[in-house]
């Protein structure tokens, strides 16, 4: 996913900043959100969330708050008994999307029985408007903002959590090949900065290189194309010269603390076609 948060540097720790809003839910479903955002590589990035009923009452399903891109909107959806809602991720954000779009986390509350799922939706970049005027849910719209590309498809996510405070969250698949680009997100969603600490090592255990991230308070953070990055392509160079069985391009994995708490996962992305994985943290 692209949209990196803003990165200055002191001694020592890396600063990152993104706009934040006020406000968390308690007991609430973390939805990622990402909607006409025009990525590297002519990448354009859309989500979809759908949820699900299938019980016999109306439920409802209510975005409480949002930490990311400002200018969100709360909404609230009754889903129908038996029935599924589509959502695009400029209807979660709850307004217009302009350029460069939109990125964040969507906190928000589902009534006991309804499923709740997203889909990052990998596609190509087209300048604008893409293959149709409007923009479907499923094309990740649903609202008057227009499609950025060509619709794509990509994998589904659910059940995400915060992290506790100093507890550690393993990233456990994380490509470091030359032509795959691997976007960490940290995610901090209480009111003051976090220190955040990433240790990543590489497949066989011979290097492992750490950093500390200072975080604004409800902020959402992503460091692009990581192995690129020092001290992170050390990891990228240790991997490139172990022989496997698929013929290189080891993988990395992290381990990462807060003392605050946390959400953290990857994006991986094929530099050939922009095709998408994402490595949820376990």
């Amino acid at each position: 996913m692209p949209v990196a948060g803003r990165c200055s540097v002191t001694v020592g720790i890396v600063v990152l900043t993104l706009a934040a809003v006020e406000g968390l839910a308690a007991d609430a479903v973390l939805v990622p959100i990402v909607a006409g955002v025009h990525g590297q590589k002519d990448a354009s990035w859309e989500t979809e969330v759908r949820i699900t009923n299938r019980t016999d009452a109306p439920k409802r399903f209510n975005i409480v708050d949002w930490i990311g891109t400002p200018g969100w909107k709360a909404t609230a959806y009754v889903v129908a008994p038996h029935s599924t809602t589509s959502l695009g991720g400029a209807q979660v954000f709850g307004a217009f999307v302009r350029s460069p779009g939109v990125a964040g986390l969507a906190i928000c509350e589902a009534d006991t029985g309804l499923v709740v799922r997203s889909a990052v939706l990998a596609g190509i970049w087209t300048g604008g408007g893409g293959a149709q005027d409007g923009c479907s849910s499923f094309d990740g719209g649903g609202v008057e903002s227009p499609c950025f590309g060509l619709p794509g498809a990509g994998p589904i996510i659910e059940g995400l959590v915060f992290t506790s405070t100093g507890q550690d969250v393993e990233i456990p698949w994380l490509h470091s090949a030359f032509d795959r680009r691997t976007n960490l997100v940290l995610i901090n969603p209480d009111d003051s900065g976090a220190v955040i600490t990433v240790s990543i090592v590489s497949q066989d255990g011979s290097s492992t290189q750490s950093m500390s991230y200072e975080v604004a308070g409800r902020s959402y953070n992503q460091i692009n194309d990581l192995f690129s990055q020092e001290p992170w392509s050390a990891i990228r160079t240790a991997n490139a010269g172990i022989q496997t069985s698929f013929g290189g391009g080891a993988a990395a994995s992290a381990t990462i603390t807060s003392d605050k708490r946390l959400l953290a996962m990857a994006y991986v992305i094929s530099d050939h076609n922009n095709s998408l994985t994402i490595s949820l943290p376990r």
